[in-house]
């Protein structure tokens, strides 16, 4: 079955220099999620945490959430809990900032996420 999409470009604007702090961005984030496919968790943290990716202004918080999010996936996969809870605890401060109607499930996914750590920590206050 192929699927094919159409674009349609409705608006023109000028590049700004801006626009490539963005571009880069987002290929970073690419080849972060290429490398989490490809079983390279702390491959795909060094692309997560490019400069460009972390700590962009509030008008592309979507895209720290997102980033946090995938990190957390990342340190996850390579048993880091204190890494792991530490962007799952950054993805829901950025909701807690703005949160976009659909963001609800990625901040449903955190506190899933966030579960199994806590778990282990009450575990460990308990000995």
């Amino acid at each position: 079955m192929q699927l094919t999409n159409e674009v349609k470009i409705t608006a023109l604007r000028t590049a700004e220099v801006a626009d490539q702090s963005l571009v880069d961005a987002q290929w970073s984030f690419a080849q972060g999620r290429k490398s989490f496919r490809g079983r390279e968790p702390a491959e795909a943290v060094e692309f997560y945490n490019e400069p460009l990716l972390i700590g962009r202004p509030p008008r592309i918080l979507t895209a720290s959430l997102v980033t946090q999010y995938a990190v957390s996936q990342a340190y996850r996969n390579f048993g880091n809990r204190q890494k792991t809870e530490e962007c799952l605890s950054e993805t829901l401060r950025i909701l807690n900032l703005q949160m976009a109607p659909n963001d609800w499930r990625v901040k449903a996914s955190a506190w899933n996420d966030l579960g199994p750590i806590y778990a282990v920590l009450d575990r460990r206050r308990d000995r």
